[in-house]
């Protein structure tokens, strides 16, 4: 489980975004490869993320393979391109929020 000191790291960061991308690198929740579920309960429930910001974040992190860069460039409609959840292409599915996060 997360430890203490890691949890306090994460409630010290000063954005709920930070918070979420932070906590979805952690090599533990990494390691235990969490659902994508899983992840946004523990986001709402000890780190007081709002659940839509957090259902948002979390699978921007899916979808971009945990770069925020790329996250941050395809979350803004841009010519049609890009949307809520930071897909690179809009034609992909949404995955399940079962899927698992292994990366």
């Amino acid at each position: 489980m997360i430890t203490d000191e890691e949890l306090d790291h994460l409630q010290s960061l000063p954005t709920a975004t930070a918070r979420c991308w932070a906590f979805n690198a952690l090599p533990l929740v990494k390691q235990e490869k969490w659902r994508i579920y899983r992840r946004i309960k523990f986001l709402i429930d000890h780190l007081g993320i709002d659940p839509e910001n957090a259902k948002i974040e979390t699978y921007g992190y899916f979808y971009n393979r945990g770069d925020r860069e790329a996250a941050r460039l395809n979350w803004h409609p841009k010519e049609g391109k890009g949307d809520v959840y930071a897909r690179p292409d809009k034609s992909m599915p949404l995955v399940k929020d079962t899927a698992v996060i292994d990366f």
